[in-house]
């Protein structure tokens, strides 16, 4: 039993780190997806990235085993290599459903390393018992101990990166990101070595592979499945880069149209203009918050046509559903005025104006208008049109003087309308409806009183 001795290849071990740093970042990377998304696609990204980040620490593993050489011919087990590719993508599921949560706690990381940690020495060691060749292999119980230990090292580690760094809708790659994807993809890779170191293979010329065994130790063959692999790395961190760019244009969009709603919203309550829209197809009614104030219901509340209309007073009803059923068969626009009964019982005065707007084919497919409380204005133009009536009234009942009036120069009578001549304070009072006082003015006072006996009237 002879000990056999063999080398790596230090380009295949290179490669298997490079993989691995790839298997990393799609991990922190894909966490991130699965958490941005619900339901079905979310199930879909865990699906997807399980079966890329295990691809990923499967190859890792596979390159690994090719770049340790040795002298005697190594053949590996169909089955036992698909089992293992199993067990990887197993234990990446675990860690993006882990990583995805909402909290991370102590408990279920370290739940969740060990399960993780199982999976990837599970995958470690059922892939070295594929391998088929003329020797036996001896572990060193230490070493394997330490490997698992290891394994559940770096999945704690992989979990606490995935959470913190890959995780909610943050930006696609930071600088912190990038080293956590370096720092995992280096440490990855010591499970591995410190399982070959493990293994001890002692020659054993009588041992036959068995069958469903395959040479898989060609240097083109390794290549293939590494360059697969980094392909597949490579267009699942591109596919999450290009959903991350998808989503923040929609948050980006949906902010801008939050922006322009609450405007609009603020615009409405200023001038106190309320809109509506009516689905003719489904009846579907909706109001805006203004409108909803408007007719003194919580805002939000359920609108439908039937409800409109139990809000429109009961003598402008029938007068209204002519209107809107006239808009709707003529396809135009209306503008009519009618009282609204609030739920207070209040009755307010409402302006509407309503317009139809059709498909491509002429037929309506839904109304939509907007409604203003016009009760200070209908008020302020009854009371103008009051004061006009009581002005027009007051005008009417005034009096005027017009043309010559004809008065003696000596008497100072007047010539009234009938020929004869009469007092000038009765023919005024008959014509304006003026009435006199009698006074005596300064200048008579005083010239009667010098002509009054003793100078005294």
């Amino acid at each position: 039993m002879i000990p056999l001795t063999g080398y790596y290849d230090p380009w295949l071990v290179a490669l298997s780190v490079v993989i691995a740093v790839l298997a990393a970042g799609a991990a922190l990377d894909l966490a991130g997806r699965v958490t941005a998304t619900r339901a079905q696609a979310r199930a879909a990204w865990l699906a997807g990235g399980a079966l890329a980040m295990g691809l990923g620490i499967w190859s890792m593993h596979y390159t690994g085993m090719q770049a340790f050489e040795l002298p005697v011919p190594v053949l590996y087990h169909v089955p036992t290599v698909l089992l293992s590719l199993v067990a990887a993508a197993a234990a990446s599921a675990v860690a993006l459903y882990v990583a995805s949560r909402e909290r991370l706690s102590a408990l279920g990381v370290a739940l969740g390393s060990v399960v993780m940690g199982a999976g990837i020495a599970a995958m470690h060691y059922t892939g070295m018992a594929a391998m088929r060749l003329p020797a036996t292999t001896r572990w060193h119980p230490l070493l394997v101990s330490l490997s698992v230990l290891i394994a559940i090292g770096v999945s704690a580690v992989a979990l606490w990166f995935s959470f913190h760094y890959g995780h909610g809708a943050r930006r696609a790659w930071t600088w912190p990101k990038v080293g956590s994807a370096v720092l995992m993809g280096l440490a990855i890779p010591g499970m591995h070595y410190t399982g070959m170191a493990a293994a001890t293979f002692v020659s054993a010329p009588g041992l036959v592979p068995s069958d469903n065994a395959v040479v898989a130790s060609a240097p083109l063959v390794t290549l293939a499945i590494a360059g697969t692999t980094v392909m597949v790395l490579a267009v699942a961190i591109l596919t999450s880069l290009v959903a991350r760019h998808g989503e923040a244009l929609l948050r980006a969009s949906a902010e801008r149209l939050r922006d322009r709603e609450r405007q609009l919203a603020e615009a409405q309550a200023i001038a106190h203009v309320g809109s509506w829209e009516w689905d003719v197809a489904t009846g579907a009614v909706t109001w805006s918050d203004e409108q909803c104030r408007l007719f003194g219901i919580p805002v939000g509340s359920p609108a439908s046509y039937e409800g409109f209309v139990t809000r429109v007073h009961p003598d402008d009803r029938d007068r209204v559903a002519r209107i809107i059923a006239h808009g709707l068969a003529e396809r135009r626009t209306e503008e009519y005025e009618w009282r609204l009964v609030r739920s207070d019982e209040a009755i307010r005065q409402m302006h509407t104006v309503s317009v139809v707007v059709t498909d491509p084919d002429g037929k309506p497919v839904r109304m939509a208008g907007t409604s203003v409380d016009i009760t200070e204005r209908k008020l302020a133009e009854e009371n103008q049109q009051t004061l006009l009536r009581e002005l027009q009234t007051a005008l009417a009942q005034v009096k005027t003087l017009q043309g010559w009036i004809r008065i003696c120069a000596n008497c100072k009578r007047v010539l009234n309308d009938a020929g004869t001549w009469e007092q000038f304070e009765s023919y005024v009072h008959a014509h304006s409806g003026v009435d006199f006082s009698h006074g005596i003015c300064p200048n008579c006072a005083k010239a009667w009183s010098a002509a009054a006996p003793g100078g005294a009237l």
